[in-house]
Protein backbone atom coordinates (compact mmCIF):
# COMPACT_ATOMS: atom_id res chain seq x y z
CA UNK A 1 0.00 0.00 0.00
CA UNK A 2 1.67 3.16 -1.21
CA UNK A 3 0.85 6.40 0.58
CA UNK A 4 -0.50 7.71 -2.74
CA UNK A 5 -2.87 4.79 -3.43
CA UNK A 6 -6.64 4.62 -2.97
CA UNK A 7 -6.22 1.42 -0.96
CA UNK A 8 -4.04 3.26 1.54
CA UNK A 9 -6.56 6.10 1.82
CA UNK A 10 -9.24 3.53 2.66
CA UNK A 11 -6.87 1.92 5.18
CA UNK A 12 -6.32 5.25 6.99
CA UNK A 13 -10.04 6.04 6.95
CA UNK A 14 -10.61 2.83 8.90
CA UNK A 15 -7.60 2.94 11.23
CA UNK A 16 -7.55 6.61 12.33
CA UNK A 17 -11.20 7.05 13.47
CA UNK A 18 -11.04 3.92 15.62
CA UNK A 19 -8.17 5.49 17.57
CA UNK A 20 -10.56 8.24 18.66
CA UNK A 21 -13.35 5.97 19.92
CA UNK A 22 -11.46 3.20 21.75
CA UNK A 23 -11.90 3.62 25.51
CA UNK A 24 -8.41 2.65 26.72
CA UNK A 25 -4.83 3.27 25.62
CA UNK A 26 -4.09 -0.46 25.72
CA UNK A 27 -6.75 -1.07 23.11
CA UNK A 28 -5.36 1.76 20.98
CA UNK A 29 -1.86 0.30 21.12
CA UNK A 30 -3.08 -3.16 20.12
CA UNK A 31 -5.27 -1.73 17.35
CA UNK A 32 -2.53 0.45 15.89
CA UNK A 33 0.07 -2.32 16.14
CA UNK A 34 -2.24 -4.78 14.38
CA UNK A 35 -2.92 -2.21 11.65
CA UNK A 36 0.81 -1.47 11.29
CA UNK A 37 1.69 -5.14 10.95
CA UNK A 38 -1.11 -5.57 8.42
CA UNK A 39 0.26 -2.60 6.47
CA UNK A 40 3.79 -4.04 6.53
CA UNK A 41 2.69 -7.59 5.77
CA UNK A 42 0.67 -6.40 2.78
CA UNK A 43 3.97 -5.92 0.92
CA UNK A 44 5.05 -9.52 1.58
CA UNK A 45 4.08 -11.74 4.52
CA UNK A 46 7.64 -13.11 4.62
CA UNK A 47 8.86 -9.59 5.38
CA UNK A 48 6.45 -9.44 8.32
CA UNK A 49 7.79 -12.68 9.82
CA UNK A 50 11.36 -11.36 9.69
CA UNK A 51 10.28 -7.98 11.08
CA UNK A 52 8.50 -9.56 14.06
CA UNK A 53 11.55 -11.74 14.74
CA UNK A 54 13.84 -8.69 14.80
CA UNK A 55 11.35 -6.86 17.00
CA UNK A 56 11.30 -9.68 19.56
CA UNK A 57 15.10 -10.01 19.49
CA UNK A 58 15.79 -6.30 20.06
CA UNK A 59 13.12 -5.99 22.75
CA UNK A 60 14.46 -8.97 24.69
CA UNK A 61 18.09 -7.86 24.24
CA UNK A 62 17.31 -4.45 25.72
CA UNK A 63 15.73 -6.08 28.77
CA UNK A 64 18.83 -8.24 29.22
CA UNK A 65 21.06 -5.16 28.94
CA UNK A 66 19.00 -3.28 31.53
CA UNK A 67 19.07 -6.23 33.94
CA UNK A 68 22.87 -6.50 33.96
CA UNK A 69 25.35 -4.33 35.84
CA UNK A 70 27.07 -1.66 33.70
CA UNK A 71 30.31 -3.65 33.37
CA UNK A 72 28.46 -6.68 31.99
CA UNK A 73 26.27 -4.95 29.42
CA UNK A 74 28.69 -4.43 26.57
CA UNK A 75 28.86 -8.07 25.53
CA UNK A 76 25.07 -8.34 25.22
CA UNK A 77 24.90 -5.05 23.34
CA UNK A 78 27.62 -6.13 20.92
CA UNK A 79 25.93 -9.46 20.25
CA UNK A 80 22.50 -7.87 19.74
CA UNK A 81 23.84 -5.23 17.34
CA UNK A 82 25.81 -7.92 15.49
CA UNK A 83 22.58 -9.87 15.00
CA UNK A 84 20.69 -6.82 13.75
CA UNK A 85 23.43 -5.59 11.43
CA UNK A 86 24.23 -9.15 10.35
CA UNK A 87 20.62 -9.57 9.31
CA UNK A 88 20.82 -6.30 7.37
CA UNK A 89 24.12 -7.33 5.75
CA UNK A 90 22.77 -10.73 4.76
CA UNK A 91 19.76 -9.39 2.92
CA UNK A 92 21.15 -6.13 1.59
CA UNK A 93 24.91 -6.50 1.14
CA UNK A 94 25.87 -10.17 0.80
CA UNK A 95 25.67 -10.30 -3.00
CA UNK A 96 27.40 -6.91 -3.30
CA UNK A 97 30.35 -7.90 -1.11
CA UNK A 98 30.57 -11.33 -2.74
CA UNK A 99 30.78 -9.74 -6.19
CA UNK A 100 33.31 -7.15 -4.97
CA UNK A 101 35.48 -9.83 -3.35
CA UNK A 102 35.46 -11.94 -6.52
CA UNK A 103 36.37 -8.89 -8.64
CA UNK A 104 39.27 -8.07 -6.31
CA UNK A 105 40.48 -11.66 -6.41
CA UNK A 106 40.40 -11.69 -10.20
CA UNK A 107 42.39 -8.45 -10.26
CA UNK A 108 45.07 -10.22 -8.21
CA UNK A 109 45.11 -13.24 -10.52
CA UNK A 110 42.94 -15.60 -8.48
CA UNK A 111 40.01 -17.40 -10.03
CA UNK A 112 37.15 -16.89 -7.58
CA UNK A 113 33.51 -17.06 -8.57
CA UNK A 114 31.04 -14.95 -6.58
CA UNK A 115 28.32 -16.65 -4.57
CA UNK A 116 24.90 -14.98 -4.83
CA UNK A 117 21.97 -15.53 -2.49
CA UNK A 118 19.53 -13.66 -4.77
CA UNK A 119 17.21 -12.92 -1.84
CA UNK A 120 14.48 -10.29 -1.92
CA UNK A 121 15.35 -7.16 0.05
CA UNK A 122 12.78 -6.76 2.87
CA UNK A 123 11.20 -3.34 2.54
CA UNK A 124 12.16 -0.82 5.20
CA UNK A 125 14.88 -3.05 6.68
CA UNK A 126 17.48 -0.25 6.81
CA UNK A 127 15.12 2.08 8.67
CA UNK A 128 13.86 -0.31 11.34
CA UNK A 129 17.34 -1.78 11.86
CA UNK A 130 18.78 1.66 12.63
CA UNK A 131 15.87 2.39 14.97
CA UNK A 132 16.43 -0.87 16.87
CA UNK A 133 20.18 -0.22 17.12
CA UNK A 134 19.67 3.30 18.48
CA UNK A 135 17.20 1.94 21.05
CA UNK A 136 19.69 -0.66 22.30
CA UNK A 137 22.52 1.86 22.48
CA UNK A 138 20.37 4.38 24.36
CA UNK A 139 19.34 1.74 26.88
CA UNK A 140 23.00 0.75 27.30
CA UNK A 141 24.00 4.40 27.80
CA UNK A 142 21.28 4.91 30.40
CA UNK A 143 19.43 7.53 28.32
CA UNK A 144 16.29 5.40 28.19
CA UNK A 145 14.69 2.70 30.31
CA UNK A 146 14.17 -0.62 28.60
CA UNK A 147 10.53 -0.98 27.65
CA UNK A 148 9.01 -3.87 29.66
CA UNK A 149 5.85 -4.00 27.55
CA UNK A 150 6.32 -5.75 24.20
CA UNK A 151 3.22 -4.16 22.62
CA UNK A 152 4.49 -0.64 23.28
CA UNK A 153 7.98 -1.42 21.99
CA UNK A 154 6.63 -3.17 18.89
CA UNK A 155 4.44 -0.15 18.21
CA UNK A 156 7.46 2.15 18.47
CA UNK A 157 9.46 0.07 15.99
CA UNK A 158 6.63 -0.74 13.59
CA UNK A 159 4.18 2.20 13.55
CA UNK A 160 3.07 2.27 9.94
CA UNK A 161 3.71 5.96 9.09
CA UNK A 162 7.49 5.50 9.49
CA UNK A 163 8.21 1.78 9.16
CA UNK A 164 8.79 1.74 5.38
CA UNK A 165 10.90 4.83 4.70
CA UNK A 166 11.28 6.81 7.90
CA UNK A 167 11.87 9.30 9.30
CA UNK A 168 14.22 7.34 11.55
CA UNK A 169 12.35 7.83 14.82
CA UNK A 170 14.32 7.61 18.07
CA UNK A 171 12.92 5.64 20.98
CA UNK A 172 13.75 8.55 23.31
CA UNK A 173 11.29 10.66 21.29
CA UNK A 174 8.46 8.23 20.53
CA UNK A 175 8.36 5.71 23.40
CA UNK A 176 7.55 8.39 26.04
CA UNK A 177 4.60 9.45 23.86
CA UNK A 178 3.36 5.85 23.66
CA UNK A 179 3.76 5.41 27.43
CA UNK A 180 1.93 8.65 28.24
CA UNK A 181 -1.89 8.90 28.24
CA UNK A 182 -3.09 9.28 24.66
CA UNK A 183 -4.47 12.67 23.69
CA UNK A 184 -6.48 13.23 20.54
CA UNK A 185 -5.17 16.06 18.35
CA UNK A 186 -7.24 19.22 18.25
CA UNK A 187 -9.38 20.10 15.26
CA UNK A 188 -6.76 22.66 14.22
CA UNK A 189 -4.00 20.04 14.41
CA UNK A 190 -6.10 17.61 12.38
CA UNK A 191 -6.64 20.30 9.75
CA UNK A 192 -2.95 21.12 9.63
CA UNK A 193 -2.09 17.42 9.33
CA UNK A 194 -4.54 16.94 6.46
CA UNK A 195 -3.21 20.02 4.70
CA UNK A 196 0.38 18.84 5.08
CA UNK A 197 -0.54 15.37 3.79
CA UNK A 198 -2.05 16.98 0.68
CA UNK A 199 1.08 19.02 0.13
CA UNK A 200 3.30 15.95 0.48
CA UNK A 201 1.06 14.06 -1.93
CA UNK A 202 1.34 16.90 -4.43
CA UNK A 203 5.14 16.87 -4.28
CA UNK A 204 5.21 13.11 -4.82
CA UNK A 205 2.62 12.73 -7.58
CA UNK A 206 2.90 15.99 -9.50
CA UNK A 207 6.58 16.82 -9.12
CA UNK A 208 8.63 13.69 -8.43
CA UNK A 209 6.71 11.21 -10.59
CA UNK A 210 6.59 13.50 -13.60
CA UNK A 211 10.20 14.54 -13.39
CA UNK A 212 11.19 10.88 -13.27
CA UNK A 213 9.10 9.83 -16.25
CA UNK A 214 9.71 12.76 -18.58
CA UNK A 215 13.47 13.26 -18.53
CA UNK A 216 15.33 11.90 -15.49
CA UNK A 217 14.80 8.18 -16.05
CA UNK A 218 15.16 8.29 -19.87
CA UNK A 219 18.48 10.15 -19.65
CA UNK A 220 20.02 8.10 -16.83
CA UNK A 221 18.92 4.83 -18.43
CA UNK A 222 20.87 5.66 -21.61
CA UNK A 223 23.21 8.64 -21.03
CA UNK A 224 25.23 7.89 -24.17
CA UNK A 225 22.26 8.88 -26.34
CA UNK A 226 21.48 12.14 -24.53
CA UNK A 227 22.86 15.56 -25.48
CA UNK A 228 24.75 17.57 -22.90
CA UNK A 229 21.91 19.97 -22.14
CA UNK A 230 19.51 17.12 -21.47
CA UNK A 231 22.05 15.49 -19.13
CA UNK A 232 22.43 18.69 -17.13
CA UNK A 233 18.66 19.08 -17.04
CA UNK A 234 18.30 15.46 -15.86
CA UNK A 235 20.84 15.96 -13.05
CA UNK A 236 19.05 19.09 -11.87
CA UNK A 237 15.76 17.28 -12.28
CA UNK A 238 16.88 14.39 -10.12
CA UNK A 239 17.96 16.78 -7.38
CA UNK A 240 14.48 18.33 -7.43
CA UNK A 241 12.87 14.89 -7.79
CA UNK A 242 14.60 13.23 -4.84
CA UNK A 243 13.76 16.18 -2.60
CA UNK A 244 10.11 16.31 -3.68
CA UNK A 245 9.79 12.53 -3.38
CA UNK A 246 11.41 12.02 0.01
CA UNK A 247 10.33 15.25 1.69
CA UNK A 248 6.84 14.54 0.35
CA UNK A 249 6.93 11.12 2.00
CA UNK A 250 8.19 12.69 5.23
CA UNK A 251 5.37 15.26 5.12
CA UNK A 252 2.83 12.48 4.77
CA UNK A 253 4.42 10.34 7.49
CA UNK A 254 4.58 13.23 9.97
CA UNK A 255 0.99 14.23 9.24
CA UNK A 256 -0.27 10.65 9.55
CA UNK A 257 1.44 10.31 12.92
CA UNK A 258 -0.24 13.53 14.06
CA UNK A 259 -3.66 12.23 12.99
CA UNK A 260 -2.97 9.15 15.14
CA UNK A 261 -2.04 11.29 18.16
CA UNK A 262 1.77 11.16 17.93
CA UNK A 263 4.52 13.55 16.85
CA UNK A 264 7.54 12.88 14.66
CA UNK A 265 10.44 15.29 14.33
CA UNK A 266 11.03 17.20 11.12
CA UNK A 267 13.17 15.52 8.49
CA UNK A 268 13.89 18.39 6.05
CA UNK A 269 14.36 22.12 6.38
CA UNK A 270 15.13 23.94 3.12
CA UNK A 271 18.28 21.89 2.37
CA UNK A 272 18.94 23.55 -0.98
CA UNK A 273 19.50 26.92 0.71
CA UNK A 274 22.50 25.54 2.62
CA UNK A 275 25.73 27.53 2.24
CA UNK A 276 28.08 24.73 3.28
CA UNK A 277 28.13 20.92 3.17
CA UNK A 278 27.79 20.77 6.95
CA UNK A 279 24.71 23.00 6.83
CA UNK A 280 23.26 20.85 4.05
CA UNK A 281 23.39 17.76 6.26
CA UNK A 282 21.77 19.67 9.07
CA UNK A 283 18.84 20.32 6.74
CA UNK A 284 18.69 17.17 4.56
CA UNK A 285 17.29 13.83 5.85
CA UNK A 286 17.82 15.16 9.37
CA UNK A 287 16.88 11.92 11.11
CA UNK A 288 19.59 9.98 9.25
CA UNK A 289 22.30 12.64 9.53
CA UNK A 290 21.68 12.94 13.29
CA UNK A 291 21.74 9.15 13.62
CA UNK A 292 25.09 8.96 11.81
CA UNK A 293 26.42 11.78 14.00
CA UNK A 294 25.31 10.26 17.33
CA UNK A 295 25.96 6.56 16.68
CA UNK A 296 28.89 6.59 14.24
CA UNK A 297 30.74 9.91 14.06
CA UNK A 298 30.89 10.67 17.80
CA UNK A 299 31.77 7.08 18.82
CA UNK A 300 34.61 7.19 16.27
CA UNK A 301 35.95 10.23 18.11
CA UNK A 302 34.09 13.10 16.49
CA UNK A 303 35.99 16.38 16.31
CA UNK A 304 36.46 17.31 19.97
CA UNK A 305 39.78 16.53 21.57
CA UNK A 306 41.24 14.94 18.43
CA UNK A 307 43.59 16.19 15.75
CA UNK A 308 42.17 17.83 12.62
CA UNK A 309 43.38 14.86 10.59
CA UNK A 310 41.54 12.39 12.86
CA UNK A 311 38.39 14.52 12.75
CA UNK A 312 38.58 14.53 8.94
CA UNK A 313 38.96 10.74 8.87
CA UNK A 314 35.99 10.36 11.22
CA UNK A 315 33.80 12.59 9.03
CA UNK A 316 34.87 10.85 5.84
CA UNK A 317 34.30 7.35 7.26
CA UNK A 318 30.89 8.33 8.66
CA UNK A 319 29.68 9.65 5.32
CA UNK A 320 31.04 6.64 3.43
CA UNK A 321 28.95 4.48 5.77
CA UNK A 322 25.99 6.79 5.13
CA UNK A 323 26.42 6.16 1.41
CA UNK A 324 26.60 2.40 1.91
CA UNK A 325 23.42 2.53 4.02
CA UNK A 326 21.59 3.79 0.93
CA UNK A 327 22.30 0.66 -1.05
CA UNK A 328 24.64 -2.11 -2.09
CA UNK A 329 26.28 -0.32 -5.02
CA UNK A 330 29.61 1.35 -5.68
CA UNK A 331 27.82 4.54 -6.73
CA UNK A 332 26.27 4.95 -3.28
CA UNK A 333 29.60 4.42 -1.55
CA UNK A 334 31.28 6.96 -3.84
CA UNK A 335 28.41 9.39 -3.25
CA UNK A 336 28.89 9.05 0.51
CA UNK A 337 32.65 9.47 0.16
CA UNK A 338 32.05 12.54 -2.01
CA UNK A 339 30.01 14.13 0.75
CA UNK A 340 32.62 13.08 3.29
CA UNK A 341 35.22 14.93 1.23
CA UNK A 342 32.92 17.95 1.00
CA UNK A 343 32.51 18.00 4.79
CA UNK A 344 36.29 17.86 5.26
CA UNK A 345 36.83 20.73 2.81
CA UNK A 346 33.84 22.68 4.08
CA UNK A 347 35.08 22.88 7.66
CA UNK A 348 37.55 25.59 6.60
CA UNK A 349 35.21 27.59 4.35
CA UNK A 350 34.44 31.24 5.21
CA UNK A 351 30.69 30.61 4.99
CA UNK A 352 31.08 27.83 7.54
CA UNK A 353 32.73 30.31 9.89
CA UNK A 354 29.64 32.48 9.71
CA UNK A 355 30.89 35.33 7.52
CA UNK A 356 27.69 36.57 5.91
CA UNK A 357 29.51 38.26 3.04
CA UNK A 358 30.71 34.88 1.79
CA UNK A 359 27.34 33.13 2.14
CA UNK A 360 26.22 33.65 -1.51
CA UNK A 361 29.50 32.12 -2.73
CA UNK A 362 29.13 29.31 -0.21
CA UNK A 363 25.59 28.65 -1.44
CA UNK A 364 26.68 28.49 -5.09
CA UNK A 365 29.59 26.17 -4.33
CA UNK A 366 27.46 23.93 -2.11
CA UNK A 367 24.66 23.76 -4.68
CA UNK A 368 27.03 22.74 -7.46
CA UNK A 369 28.68 20.13 -5.24
CA UNK A 370 25.37 18.68 -4.05
CA UNK A 371 23.95 18.37 -7.55
CA UNK A 372 27.19 16.79 -8.76
CA UNK A 373 26.71 14.27 -5.98
CA UNK A 374 23.18 13.56 -7.17
CA UNK A 375 24.57 12.59 -10.57
CA UNK A 376 26.74 9.95 -8.84
CA UNK A 377 23.82 8.83 -6.66
CA UNK A 378 21.44 8.29 -9.58
CA UNK A 379 23.87 6.86 -12.13
CA UNK A 380 23.65 3.14 -12.80
CA UNK A 381 27.46 2.82 -12.70
CA UNK A 382 30.59 4.92 -12.39
CA UNK A 383 31.14 4.31 -16.09
CA UNK A 384 27.92 6.17 -16.81
CA UNK A 385 29.34 9.21 -15.01
CA UNK A 386 32.26 9.22 -17.43
CA UNK A 387 29.88 8.90 -20.36
CA UNK A 388 27.79 11.81 -19.12
CA UNK A 389 30.83 14.05 -18.71
CA UNK A 390 32.03 13.11 -22.19
CA UNK A 391 28.63 13.80 -23.73
CA UNK A 392 28.49 17.25 -22.12
CA UNK A 393 31.92 18.00 -23.58
CA UNK A 394 30.91 16.74 -27.03
CA UNK A 395 27.49 18.32 -27.41
CA UNK A 396 27.59 21.33 -25.09
CA UNK A 397 24.27 22.70 -23.87
CA UNK A 398 22.08 21.52 -26.74
CA UNK A 399 18.48 20.65 -25.80
CA UNK A 400 16.91 18.68 -28.65
CA UNK A 401 13.56 17.03 -27.91
CA UNK A 402 13.07 19.26 -24.85
CA UNK A 403 10.14 21.53 -25.54
CA UNK A 404 9.42 24.90 -24.03
CA UNK A 405 6.72 23.42 -21.83
CA UNK A 406 9.28 21.18 -20.12
CA UNK A 407 11.54 24.13 -19.41
CA UNK A 408 8.54 26.07 -18.10
CA UNK A 409 7.61 23.11 -15.90
CA UNK A 410 11.17 22.95 -14.56
CA UNK A 411 11.02 26.63 -13.71
CA UNK A 412 7.73 26.13 -11.85
CA UNK A 413 9.12 23.11 -10.00
CA UNK A 414 12.27 24.98 -9.00
CA UNK A 415 10.18 27.87 -7.68
CA UNK A 416 8.00 25.47 -5.66
CA UNK A 417 10.97 23.59 -4.19
CA UNK A 418 13.10 26.60 -3.37
CA UNK A 419 10.24 28.77 -2.08
CA UNK A 420 8.50 26.01 -0.12
CA UNK A 421 10.14 26.55 3.26
CA UNK A 422 9.67 30.31 3.14
CA UNK A 423 5.99 29.82 2.36
CA UNK A 424 5.65 27.27 5.18
CA UNK A 425 7.36 29.55 7.69
CA UNK A 426 5.14 32.43 6.60
CA UNK A 427 2.09 30.18 6.85
CA UNK A 428 3.00 29.30 10.44
CA UNK A 429 3.01 32.98 11.34
CA UNK A 430 -0.52 33.63 10.03
CA UNK A 431 -2.42 30.36 10.42
CA UNK A 432 -3.38 31.11 14.04
CA UNK A 433 -6.17 33.35 12.73
CA UNK A 434 -7.19 31.03 9.86
CA UNK A 435 -9.88 28.48 10.64
CA UNK A 436 -9.01 24.76 10.29
CA UNK A 437 -11.50 24.38 7.45
CA UNK A 438 -9.93 27.28 5.57
CA UNK A 439 -6.45 25.87 6.18
CA UNK A 440 -7.34 22.59 4.47
CA UNK A 441 -9.16 24.46 1.75
CA UNK A 442 -6.17 26.67 0.94
CA UNK A 443 -3.80 23.71 0.77
CA UNK A 444 -6.25 21.71 -1.30
CA UNK A 445 -6.73 24.58 -3.74
CA UNK A 446 -2.98 25.22 -4.02
CA UNK A 447 -2.25 21.52 -4.56
CA UNK A 448 -4.97 21.19 -7.20
CA UNK A 449 -3.98 24.33 -9.09
CA UNK A 450 -0.29 23.39 -9.15
CA UNK A 451 -1.16 19.77 -9.86
CA UNK A 452 -3.27 20.58 -12.89
CA UNK A 453 -0.53 22.92 -14.04
CA UNK A 454 1.95 20.03 -13.92
CA UNK A 455 -0.48 17.80 -15.82
CA UNK A 456 -0.75 20.40 -18.57
CA UNK A 457 3.00 20.96 -18.75
CA UNK A 458 4.07 17.34 -18.39
CA UNK A 459 2.52 14.18 -19.80
CA UNK A 460 -0.76 13.47 -17.95
CA UNK A 461 -0.55 9.71 -18.59
CA UNK A 462 2.39 9.23 -16.22
CA UNK A 463 1.32 6.66 -13.63
CA UNK A 464 2.14 6.23 -9.98
CA UNK A 465 5.64 5.18 -8.95
CA UNK A 466 7.16 3.82 -5.76
CA UNK A 467 8.90 6.27 -3.46
CA UNK A 468 12.63 6.59 -4.11
CA UNK A 469 13.60 5.58 -0.57
CA UNK A 470 11.55 2.36 -0.65
CA UNK A 471 14.61 0.66 -2.17
CA UNK A 472 16.79 1.59 0.81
Amino acid sequence: MNFDSLLFFAFVLVVAPVMYVLPRDRYRHIWLLAASWLFYGAWDVRFLALFILMTVASWYAARLIAARPPNARRGILTLAIAILLGNLALFKYFDFFSKSFAAGAHALGFGVDPVFLNVILPIGISFYTFQAVSYLVDVHRGKLEAEPDFIRYALYLGMFPHVIAGPIVRAVDLLPQIRAPWQAPSSAEVAQALARFLWGLFKKVFIADRLAATIVDPVFSNPGAAPGGAIILAVIGFGLLVYADFSGYSDMAISLARLLGYRFKENFHAPYWAASPREFWRRWHISLSEWIRDYVYIPLGGSRGVSPARAAVNAFASMALCGLWHGAAVTYVVWGAWHGLLLVIGRASPAQAGRAAFRPLGWIATTLAVYAGWAIFRAQSLGDIGIMIARIGETGLSFPNVGQRYLLAYLLIAIVVYAEQAVIDRWKSVRHWISPAHAVGYHTAASLVLGFGMLLLFRPEVGFRNFVYFQF
